[in-house]
């Protein structure tokens, strides 16, 4: 179902985000094993470059440079800054996974991971623009001194700023959006007291999802607590786990996992609906350029009721006496006047009348259509053209000058003996001889 076809409820996209994530699965599984493999490179990388003493020195990063030197604190942190840039890299893509799929758009993963890289700088660089105010709030709020001053005011500006702008990254992953143009987008797309509810409403659904997960694995591993030692305390063992025990470790993981999917598509499902439904071009009627054709004068049509089963259309004039003829034809002819005065000055024509009727296909009518058309209308004799079988082979007619002409040319091309040689014939010797040797 493309949900860009109308504005749907919260629940509704709630549920289908279920939905997009299961015809996803396949796509989210690639996209994990690629994940897996490129930070099992990047990690081999970082250790053949520093050692292994060193990694594991500068994972503490508080004795990085005394243990191993500069070299290994610089490479640890270009490994951070590396895997901080996939992981926008990776929401983007799941984003665009799932608007791809809501919106029944076919692209491959590696079509969807080229695209994903300018959208993922976009959210960087918008992520910096948010540092700003940020840093100037933290300065703000540590020179507040109280807790409860601090908390209103982030409360304050929740509902004032966080909400406007929560669309602003998913504008930029999924609209291609630049940094700037999504907060306005996003804005936009909150205006008004329905759509600032509706956003806030989704907000909170999301986080409802999230502390609903983690209520459900909660709730399950406090079960596995409270049973394995009173049921299963000879079977589990965290340093030679089973096979069932295996077995349960992953379905926990793929749940975890889908769960995990289930609130990033929530979002994008939501935002997809509400752009759709408030910036789609059937939408915009009130921007669209609206031209008022003028009003054409047309003469009355009046249906002729003795004619309206014959197939003719009748202009009848009004009549003219002699009288009133006479003084029109010694006026003098007026100028003509320019053709756009001429087409503003020009008055309906009264006592035209018109008449049109339909053309019926039944026997009876066309009967009376054709006798009608013989009364109006006999050619003469002389106009009926009687077609026969003509010769279509090209017959070429020659006269005497043309004739002669042909034996000049003929006589000029052909070959001529030479002076002095006779036409001779060579009948061969009158006796034959014959030699003994």
């Amino acid at each position: 179902m493309n949900i860009t076809n109308t504005r749907l409820s919260l629940l509704r996209l709630w549920l289908e985000s279920f939905r997009i994530v299961n015809r996803c699965t396949g796509k989210f599984l690639w996209l994990i094993i690629i994940s897996i493999v490129l930070f099992a490179l990047a990690i081999g990388v970082f250790v053949l470059a520093v050692g292994t003493s060193g990694a594991l020195a500068a994972m503490q990063m508080g004795r990085a440079s005394q243990a191993v030197g500069i070299g290994a604190a610089l490479g640890y942190l270009l490994l951070s800054l590396g895997g901080n840039l996939y992981g926008i890299i990776f929401w983007t893509v799941c984003w665009r996974l799932v608007a791809n799929e809501a919106q029944e758009e076919q692209q491959s993963l590696a079509e969807t991971f080229s695209s994903s890289v300018l959208p993922a700088i976009y959210q960087i660089a918008g992520g910096f623009l948010l540092a700003i105010p940020m840093i100037l709030l933290g300065i703000v709020a540590a020179l507040l001194r109280s807790p409860v001053l601090v908390g209103v005011l982030m409360l304050a500006l929740f509902f004032t700023v966080g909400v406007r702008l929560a669309y602003s990254f998913m504008a930029m992953a999924v609209a291609g959006k630049g940094p700037i143009e999504g907060f306005t987008h996003s804005w936009k797309m909150t205006q008004g007291s329905n759509n600032f509810l509706d956003t806030l409403l989704m907000l909170l659904m999301t986080l409802g999802t999230v502390l609903l997960l983690y209520a459900f694995f909660a709730l399950i591993g406090y079960g596995l607590f409270v049973l394995i030692p009173l049921h299963f305390a000879n079977s589990f063992s965290l340093a030679h786990p089973s096979l069932i025990w295996i077995l349960v470790a992953v379905v926990l993981g793929a749940l975890a996992i889908f769960g995990y999917f289930v609130v990033l598509a929530f979002p994008v499902l939501v935002f997809i609906n509400r752009n759709a439904a408030l910036f789609d071009a059937r939408n915009m009627s009130k921007d669209t350029t609206f031209v008022p054709l003028p009003n054409l004068e047309l003469p009355d049509i009046l249906p002729n009721p003795d004619h309206m089963q014959q197939a003719e259309s009748t202009v009848r004039t009004p009549a003219v006496s002699t009288e009133q003829a006479a003084p029109a034809q010694a006026a003098p002819k007026p100028q003509a006047p320019a053709p756009q005065a001429q087409a503003q000055e020009k008055e309906p024509l009264d006592g035209l009348e018109v008449s049109k009727s339909s053309i019926n296909t039944s026997e009876e009518d066309t009967n009376t259509l054709s006798q009608h058309l013989d009364k109006v209308y006999k050619p003469k004799p002389e106009d009926i053209v009687q077609y026969v079988d003509e010769d279509r082979m090209p017959t070429i007619l020659f006269d005497e000058e043309m004739a002669k002409q042909l034996q000049e040319n003929q006589a000029q091309y052909a070959t001529k003996p030479k002076d002095g040689e006779t036409d001779k014939k060579d009948n061969g010797p009158d006796t034959i001889k014959m030699s003994k040797f």
